[in-house]
């Protein structure tokens, strides 16, 4: 599934696939290629000694035939005996399986209830370093008598998990009967209720009255244990049906076979990449219909915007001038899709000259200084206006009035 690999695994993880969930002759055979991947045997290497349990798939003529290839000794444990022998069993599987334990407290810690597929390879890098340590494999290999091989290692495990002889019973003795203990409300109050009696009677009148008191108190916590479970059981119910609605990607990354994980991100990337494609296009088609249509709407409308202008005018033509009754028809009828037309040059220009000015480099927002002092042919002011020192304007005449001929420049 796609949300697998959607958290990038950073040690480049080989992940195998089978139909039957199972491991196969086909995917040992792809193991011992990967193991010699990474371990560099070959056949001009020195020899390896590789521990396996004896699984069907591992003596194959195949695998034992690559291993041979590859100066690789497969050596296989005895039957019903790899909690006792093989390093895994005996010295990293507990620790491996506290730190999952952890990563799933730490995810519940989160309110992330769905533990899945998913959420494993999530942490599965983390699990690793911490598990697979220096020290703790050579433990291991110590403690299973492995390396350095110690035979009576092997026998104290296996005596340590040999099953004791329970002695049979005689048949002369009587069997003794032992009390269960109370697992659920119902089952203490069913007890207490056999058993209260019994207790009650032999009491005194203060010690009876105590005993009432504590009596109600029982029955007390035992109500609040019950609320308590039920609104349990409804969180839960809750936490379920939002854990079965939460979305989540089954999308596939391929179908079948072996995948890498720097792989499938690569896959992913790429159909992520043409989803994007494809919604960007089906986006600009739908902008360009919805563009089209209000075009459309426009053309409509302005055609018979200028039909009734065409009308107003003919109309105005008919009437007097002093006809006050006609003073509606000397307002013009606005034409929309020009005005549409207008508005969206408008637009375009105001775009364009915003472009250019972001075009324009820090310090020189006056444009190029070379043509400070050039100005425009029609604010063209004399050739000699930079030669001089001062501009002295004549003083307006006695007879002068307020119009704009009073007023004479002199250079």
């Amino acid at each position: 599934m796609e949300s697998w690999y959607r958290e990038k695994l950073p040690n480049k993880e080989l992940i195998l696939l089978s139909e039957s969930g199972f491991t196969s002759d086909i995917l040992s055979y792809r193991f011992l290629e990967h193991f010699i991947q990474h371990t560099s045997a070959g056949s001009d290497q020195p020899y390896k000694l590789l521990l396996m349990d004896n699984h069907g798939s591992h003596i194959t003529p195949e695998f034992v035939l690559l291993a041979t290839q590859n100066n690789i000794v497969p050596f296989s444990f005895p039957a019903h005996l790899t909690h006792c022998m093989q390093p895994l069993d005996v010295g990293i599987f507990q620790v491996y399986k506290h730190w999952h334990t952890r990563a799933i407290q730490s995810a519940l810690e989160t309110l992330d209830f769905d533990y899945t597929v998913s959420s494993f390879l999530r942490d599965l890098s983390e699990i690793h370093f911490k598990t697979f340590t220096k020290q703790i494999v050579k433990g291991a290999f110590a403690k299973s008598g492995m390396w350095p091989v110690n035979s009576q290692q092997v026998q104290d495990l296996m005596a340590k998990y040999m099953k004791a002889r329970t002695p049979s019973p005689e048949p002369d003795a009587l069997p003794i009967l032992q009390a269960e203990t109370p697992q659920t409300t119902n089952e203490l109050r069913t007890k207490w209720s056999s058993l209260q009696p019994k207790l009650k009677d032999q009491l005194s009148s203060p010690s009876q009255r105590q005993f009432e008191s504590i009596e109600r108190g029982l029955h007390k916590i035992l109500d609040d244990a019950d609320i308590i479970e039920a609104e349990k059981n409804l969180i839960y119910t809750r936490l379920n049906e939002i854990v079965r609605k939460k979305p989540a990607s089954r999308r596939r990354v391929q179908k079948g076979g072996e995948l890498t994980s720097e792989h499938a991100q690569q896959l992913i990337q790429k159909k992520d990449q043409e989803r994007q494609n494809k919604y960007t296009k089906q986006l600009a088609r739908a902008k360009a219909k919805e563009f089209s249509r209000i075009k459309k709407e426009l053309h409509i409308a302005g055609v018979a915007a200028r039909q009734i202008e065409r009308l107003r005018k003919a109309e105005l033509k008919r009437v007097q001038a002093n006809d006050i009754g006609a003073a509606h028809l000397t307002i013009s009828i606005p034409d929309p899709e020009k005005e549409t037309e207008n508005l969206v040059q408008k637009t375009q220009e105001a775009r364009v000259l915003e472009e250019q000015e972001d075009t324009i480099l820090e310090g020189f927002e006056a444009g190029d200084p070379t043509n400070w002092t050039q100005l425009t042919p029609s604010k063209s002011p004399p050739k000699d206006l930079w030669n001089l020192d001062y501009v002295a304007l004549a003083s307006l005449s006695d007879d002068s009035t307020d119009s704009d001929e009073s007023v004479s420049v002199q250079i």
